[in-house]
């Protein structure tokens, strides 16, 4: 019911207003006589320090503000066009949904603090807003529906704690073919059956900003929210502890979505395989399948007990930046994110800390385009493959990435290739471990693909490729301007190319020989436990050209080539090697040497020395400390003549000599 009376509105919101009697007109003084604050210019009974616009009589405290939304606030409570909202007689309404089926378009709605148990339907445009916040102030559905329901134009909900719902699509709260305005809420333990245990959107519009989503389940999709064939902003909100068999905190679907400055962490999806979504399940944190732009949102301990810890991508396209993706667990692969037959645009990302127990412990990339620039990938663990990142059957660009302190099971600490034609440059390997590819690990790529211009440094492989281990690379792949530094493994300290069976889903277990080309580079300081303080090559073939190899350690060989490998070593230099021998060659292996200073006493192994032949000589390198050429290098213009370094003069030999030099 409605109720009227200024005076008790006024007593209401504490207005302290002092009416005086409507007849008495003295304080309408023209004469100046008077001060400006006790003057009525308008002649409604009001002076001017009581009434909150002294120039129009239809504004006063306790005025109509009417049937139809004009912007004014004729009864002077500081909302324009409102009616209240008060289970104690003296309000407009004791009901929420008396106001809502009453009340004009376009009016607010002020709710006084209580808990309102109610299943409240909006059908045309209003604004519902708490007086006092969502501490005191609950909308309660019982379980009998949503608490709240947007069927039709649009529904501004502020300041509630929206609660007991349940529902189909949305739990506390539902929107359908509406639009819906949600701010500075508190949305908990509702209930879906399809989707948005908290919040649930199907072909809606949507802006909800400074929300608090926590404790919402459904047996679909959504945990927290839910949105279907809707296209809108999520900012500022909390997502936290929802639970959902897909998406534990937040699910979008087939629609367009920004989502900025959210924190979503400790959200659960349950599904543990791919019956109820397809090749895009999981999500602990965030389920995609729409175009989206995910924006400077924390995504923190959430866990799929299938695919994406924190976030699983699937299909559509969209952007992915600033985002501190950390501390989340799959119990299959892409801890921190996987992104299924994704194109987005993945930038300046942190991610750090997750835990796959199968693939790619930071980011798992299947079938795509992706852009995987400027992030940090750190602390990310996988028991199998891609510490830091996976990418399988896909053409990705990874460029200007930093990759520290990861690690993986069997293959590729910092980056794992798996049937892969990425191009990786510009990334910085540090401190990553695996069995295999302490920083990078490449196999059976299904085309030619390029590493250039990284740095590995202190990484580490228990069996080969402390810097990099690629095998069954049918394709070429070219390594250039790269810099190894201080890796160490138990074979190929810096690089390997290593002999390792393919087992197919059916028939017997094969090999592929791999193939390789290596230019202007830099291996310095590291260290093999057996063979290959700097490169070791079984079952491949790869070229050496222009590199500089300094100070590297190993038990027998600097480059050790076994097993149908073949390595050419070409204008580069090999100095002060910790070594049995320089080039050590067992299993029909095949290792050759032109134009190249071998400045050291250690000898060779299965080959003959080749120093005086094919242009190969004992030439001191006189490095610098960053491994030019001093002033007084004997191998300065002593390398190929047939090659020109990028100044034009005759090549020099190692890394900053021939045309490829200039890097």
């Amino acid at each position: 019911m409605r109720a009227t009376g200024w005076v008790a509105l006024a007593a209401l919101f504490g207005l302290g207003c002092n009416p005086v009697t409507l007849g008495d007109k003295g304080t309408t003084d023209d004469t100046g006589s008077l001060p400006d604050d006790q003057r009525d210019r308008d002649g409604d009974g009001f002076t001017a320090d009581e009434d909150c616009d002294d120039e129009d009589a239809d504004v006063h405290p306790g005025g109509d503000e009417g049937d139809t939304a004009n912007g004014k606030d004729e009864d002077c409570d500081g909302t324009p066009d409102d009616r209240t909202v008060c289970d104690d007689g003296m309000a407009d309404y004791d009901a929420i949904q008396d106001a809502v089926d009453d009340a004009p378009r376009n009016f607010v709605l002020l709710v006084c603090p209580g808990t309102w148990d109610e299943n409240v339907v909006f059908d045309k445009d209003l604004t519902l807003r708490s007086v006092e916040g969502p501490s005191v102030t609950t909308i309660d559905g019982g379980g009998e529906g949503p608490a709240i329901s947007v069927i039709d134009d649009t529904a501004t909900i502020e300041g509630f704690t929206l609660t007991g719902g349940v529902g189909g699509i949305g739990g506390s709260v539902s929107c359908d073919d509406a639009e819906i305005i949600l701010s500075g809420n508190i949305v908990r333990s509702g209930v879906a059956e399809t989707g948005g245990g908290g919040l649930g959107a199907t072909r809606c519009d949507f802006e909800v900003t400074d929300n608090t989503f926590s404790d919402n389940t459904t047996a679909g999709i959504g945990g927290g929210v839910y949105f279907l064939n809707s296209d809108g902003d999520f900012n500022g909100n909390v997502v936290e502890s929802n639970e959902a068999l897909e998406g534990g905190g937040l699910a979008l679907e087939n629609g367009r979505v920004t989502a900025d400055g959210n924190t979503i962490e400790g959200n659960v999806a349950l599904t543990i395989d791919e019956e109820y979504r397809g090749a895009g399940s999981g999500g602990g944190g965030i389920w995609v399948d729409s175009d989206h732009d995910l924006t400077n949102n924390v995504i923190s301990g959430n866990e799929s007990y299938y695919n994406g810890g924190g976030i699983i991508l699937f299909q559509h396209d969209g952007e992915i930046r600033g985002n501190t993706i950390e501390d989340n667990i799959s119990r299959e692969d892409g801890a921190g994110v996987y992104a299924n037959y994704s194109n987005t645009v993945f930038d300046d990302n942190v991610v750090k800390d997750n835990a796959a127990v199968d693939d790619a412990g930071g980011l798992r990339s299947y079938i795509g385009r992706m852009t995987i620039t400027n992030n940090v990938f750190e602390g990310n663990t996988a028991n199998d493959d891609g510490g830091g990142l996976k990418m399988s059957h896909s053409s990705n660009t990874v460029r200007d990435n930093h990759f520290e302190g990861n690690q993986a099971g069997d293959a590729g600490g910092g980056i794992e290739l798996d049937n892969e034609t990425a191009d990786v440059s510009g990334c910085t390997f540090l401190n990553n471990s695996a069995a295999r590819g302490g920083g990078l690990h490449s196999w059976t790529n299904e085309g030619d693909l390029t590493i250039e211009d990284n740095h590995f440094e202190g990484n580490y492989a228990s069996d080969c490729g402390g810097g990099i281990e690629m095998d069954n690379n049918p394709h070429t792949v070219t390594l250039r301007h790269l810099t190894f530094v201080n890796n160490s493994a138990g074979d190929g300290a810096a690089i390997c190319i290593d002999k390792f069976d393919v087992v197919p889903d059916e028939g017997e277990p094969y090999n592929l020989h791999a193939y390789a080309e290596l230019y202007n580079s830099i291996l310095a300081g590291n260290v093999a436990g057996d063979d290959g303080g700097a490169i070791y090559v079984k079952l491949g073939t790869m070229a050496v050209v222009n590199v500089s190899m300094d100070d590297n350690d190993a038990a027998t060989g600097e480059i050790t080539v076994k097993e149908d490998g073949v390595v050419t070593v070409h204008n580069s230099i090999i100095n002060n090697a910790h070594v049995e021998w320089l080039g050590h060659i067992e299993d029909d292996g095949l290792l050759s040497f032109s134009y190249t200073a071998l400045f050291d006493d250690d000898g060779f192994s299965g080959m003959e020395d080749p120093r005086g032949s094919d242009g190969n000589a004992s030439l001191d390198p006189a490095f610098e400390s960053d491994w030019t050429l001093g002033s007084g290098s004997e191998c300065i213009d002593a390398g190929d003549p047939s090659l020109e370094d990028p100044d034009g003069t005759t090549s020099d030999m190692g890394a900053f000599g021939g045309p490829y030099g200039g890097w």
